[in-house]
């Protein structure tokens, strides 16, 4: 029994701990800067420049299991 409320008490704390150690706290909120929205509206409506010729989209998996067999 006294195993359990050790092992209990070990997760509570641990739980605890996570928790205070949160990403959700103020200093990682995303702030809006209201005076970028102009600059970004500009940028997104700007032409692309012309290409003179396009690179293919290859994409290469590799994938390789190193287990016992």
């Amino acid at each position: 029994m006294n195993y359990r409320c050790l092992r209990a008490f070990l997760l509570v704390s641990l739980g605890l701990v996570l928790v205070s150690c949160s990403i959700t706290r103020v200093k990682w909120r995303i702030k809006w800067d209201k005076d970028m929205e102009k600059s970004k509206a500009a940028f997104m409506s700007a032409p692309l420049p012309a290409e003179t010729q396009r690179q293919p989209n290859i994409i290469l998996l590799v994938a390789d299991d190193l287990g016992p067999k």
